[in-house]
Formats: C-alpha cells, structure tokens, sequence
C-alpha cells in the first residue's frame, strides 16, 4: 500500500528505547520529516513535533499482549508514513507486531545483532525482525554481513548509514589527556583501560598525563574503587555525564581516545575521536577493522593486550592523524548520512 506525505514532508514515527542516540539521530532528520518519538521511557527530545512512552519490555509476558495494543493505538493516532524503530531487539519485535501495513525500517546498532545472535532465543527474535522489517540499516559492513548470516534477507533493502558526526570541534591545543566517553557498563570495560592507564603511570612519560572518563552506568562505583585502590585518584576524572558541546570540547583537548567494548559496530564515538584529531585506541573487532588499521592509524587492542596507552602516546603528532579526520568525515558526516535516511524513508513511502 502506497502512501503519499502529507504538506510534502514525510511523516515518521520514531521508535526505541530512551537514550541520547535517539535524540541525536532525531535531530540529524527533524528538519527534513515530520518527526514524532515513541519511547520506552520518558525522553526530552526538543526536535520532534511530539514525544510519548510506551513499554517495550517483554516482562512481564502477560502483559505483552496489553502493549503491543497500546502501541498500536499511539501508532494510529500518529498515521505515520513509515515507522523507524531503533535496535534489531524488542522495540523492533513491538513495532512490527503494532505496525499494521505501515512499513517498519529497522536500524541496527551493533551489540544488539551481535550478542543477540549468540543464543537460540536471540536469533529466533532476530530472525522475526529481519524477515518482517521493510528495510534495514547498520553502521557498518561487518554488522550489515552478520544480519544475513542469520536470516536471508530476500533482496530487502539494507543500507551502512550512522547518525553522522559534526565538523565543529573547538579549535584548542591537544593536551596531555587520555579520554574514555562510552557507558560506565560491563560491556565496555573501562576497568581494562585503568588498569593499563597504571601501567603507563609508571613510566618516565606520564607525569603529566591523565584519564579522564566521562558517562554513567552500573559500574561507576566499582571503577571509582578500583581507581583508589590503584593509587590513581589524582590521575583520573570521573566528568559524569556530559552534555554534547562538552563531549566535543574533551575530543578537541584529548590526544588519545580509548574505547574497549567486547562488542561493537563502528562507534559515532570512535568517528569523533578521529575528526578531533585523537590517537584511536579500540578492541581488535571486525567493525573496527574497516576503519582503523592497526599500527598504521590507530590501534587495535587483543584481549591479551597490556601497554595500548604507552603505544599511543607515542603516536602523538603523526602525520596520519590528518588522514584520519577525512576519513572519519567522509564515512561519518552528518549530510551524507542524512540523505542517506531520507531517501529510505522516500523508498518506502512511496512502496520500492
């Protein structure tokens, strides 16, 4: 079924679980779309035309049938053109069981095709949501080749877009600072990274240096232990969560970036870390692979690894680091990814 824009914009209902990613990707495409969020809990989102929750857990089980109503309800009230559910997980699992004729694009962001597909029951909801989405995108290649491996995606279209990264770093000089900015979680292991910061504090090189790790999560009162315990209080800052221009701001000063999560897609993060004119310091994964060659612009990190931030430090000033702004640019920028969602959107309001 066909269904035309209404004033010329078309109408999108976004979708996924309350977090920055969702306000940054509706504000790369409020301008161009009619923008209306549905979140899984309370989220100010100062670009769209109107904000609601609704639950997308799956627990309890007997209240499942109940949401997926509701949602069907918000979704009506909404008559959106095309429903845009961010992760492959239960937001895309709720959308397609609300969606009614509404094609559903489903945008991919990494751990959730990654770690979902280890377990039976992942790649059973995996498989649902590729082989009823309309449309799919991811970040990066390796996830794109990972999604087919686990569903045939039968000539669906499936595009590599992201959430584009900003051309507008302070223009400041680098400092002797190693920044960590992803979530206080398991997942992303910051204790690895204070770990090998204390290896580096005890070389002849550190005494100015520091770590500085912004973000919150579970983990946060174990790492500020960990910290202590290792005698580094004087040498790492806890900055909390930040706010974006102070996350750009902490990119233009830092000379390394680290970033070390078990798994991954091609962070935004590690793209602003290379426009900024960091050291990239991320796991040896094969997302990352495709941007950073290891030794050459970057460096890779193994499980077995110790010592990555002495390595670093001792790039600073290399000439590829010039190399690494255009490429994060090209790949990452804000109006090549932009376009590239709008015109999934118009492929699919107008039934191609």
């Amino acid at each position: 079924m066909k269904k035309e824009a209404r004033s010329g914009r078309i109408r999108v209902a976004l979708l996924g679980t309350a977090s920055v990613h969702l306000v940054n990707y509706a504000a790369l495409v409020a301008d161009d779309v009619e923008l209306h969020v549905i979140s899984s809990d309370k989220l100010e989102v100062p670009t769209a035309s109107s904000v609601q929750t609704s639950s997308l857990s799956l627990r309890p089980f007997y209240a499942v049938p109940s949401r997926i109503s509701e949602l069907r309800k918000r979704i009506a009230e909404i008559k959106p053109d095309v429903i845009h559910v961010h992760q492959a997980n239960t937001c895309a699992w709720y959308a397609l069981r609300a969606a009614g004729r509404v094609p559903v694009l489903v945008t991919a962001w990494g751990s959730d095709v990654l770690v979902r597909s280890n377990s039976l029951v992942g790649r059973l909801l995996l498989g649902y949501i590729l082989r009823n989405g309309a449309a799919f995108t991811a970040s990066c290649q390796y996830i794109v080749d990972r999604m087919h491996q686990i569903d045939a995606m039968r000539g669906k279209q499936i595009e590599v877009a992201n959430f584009g990264i900003e051309d507008d770093f302070p223009n400041v000089p680098k400092e002797p600072i190693i920044y960590s900015n992803r979530y206080l979680n398991p997942l992303y292991r910051i204790d690895w990274i204070i770990r090998d910061f204390a290896l580096f504090v005890c070389s002849p090189k550190a005494h100015e240096w520091k770590l500085v790790i912004a973000g919150s999560g579970s983990e946060e009162i174990r790492l500020k232990d960990l910290v202590q315990s290792l005698g580094l209080k004087d040498r790492v800052v806890f900055t909390g969560w930040l706010k974006p221009a102070e996350n750009r701001h902490l990119y233009a000063r830092a000379t390394v970036y680290v970033a070390l999560p078990e798994s991954d897609s091609t962070s935004i993060s590690l793209y602003e870390a290379m426009a900024a004119g960091c050291v990239p310091v991320v796991t040896d994964l094969p997302a990352n692979r495709e941007v950073i060659r290891g030794g050459d612009n970057g460096i890779l990190v193994r499980e077995s690894d110790s010592g990555f931030i002495a390595r670093a430090v001792s790039m600073t000033g290399a000439t590829w680091l010039v190399e690494n702004r255009l490429l994060a640019l090209k790949r990452a920028g804000k109006s090549q990814n932009r376009e590239r969602f709008l015109r999934i959107y118009a492929s699919l309001c107008h039934g191609h």
